[in-house]
């Protein structure tokens, strides 16, 4: 059997946004996603690219703390992996969850970050722990990431995971 069309870009994208609107919405396990487990169901265990292509995505649609817990999954899941990128290493990952604290709005957490890989000699990562630093402001540093900035109403959710019922008088 020949495929005649690969899934597009547009396919991908719609694709990783259907995955993080289930994890917003079930609340699963992302590590287990990511090793092939979703819903009690197994399935093809998702690689290093594919779950960055999912962070990119979840940043894109300013689900930042979306985007938090797959970057830390995925550091979770990178020490035992056999899948080789020379852009995807422990070094890029930290750089993207640093990015993350950063866009949301918690620049020291963001050069925390980095700090530890000040020494590593990359001078990317000095430049954006210097940048970072410079961006910290006490006052205005937030402590945590905001879900989303139009966070679903919990009352939907909780309907749609059917821990509601409706009420109809």
């Amino acid at each position: 059997m020949n495929i005649v069309h690969w899934p597009g870009e547009y396919d991908v994208k719609a694709s990783a946004q259907a995955l993080l609107r289930l994890r917003t919405f079930y609340y699963f396990n992302i590590d287990k996603a990511i090793n092939g487990v979703l819903f009690d169901d197994h399935c093809q265990p998702l690689n290093p690219s594919q779950v960055l292509k999912i962070i990119r995505i979840a940043i894109d649609n300013n689900l930042l703390n979306e985007a938090r817990l797959w970057c830390e999954a995925l550091l979770r899941r990178l020490p035992f992996t056999s899948y080789q990128d020379e852009n995807i290493n422990e070094l890029a990952i930290h750089r993207f969850l640093a990015a993350i604290y950063n866009q949301a709005g918690m620049h020291k957490k963001a050069a925390d970050i980095l700090l530890q890989l000040t020494q590593s000699g990359h001078s990317e990562v000095d430049q954006e722990y210097e940048f970072y630093k410079t961006s910290i402001n006490e006052t205005d540093e937030k402590q945590n990431i905001a879900l989303t900035t139009e966070e679903y109403d919990n009352h939907y959710k909780q309907l749609c995971r059917e821990n509601r019922k409706v009420c109809i008088d």
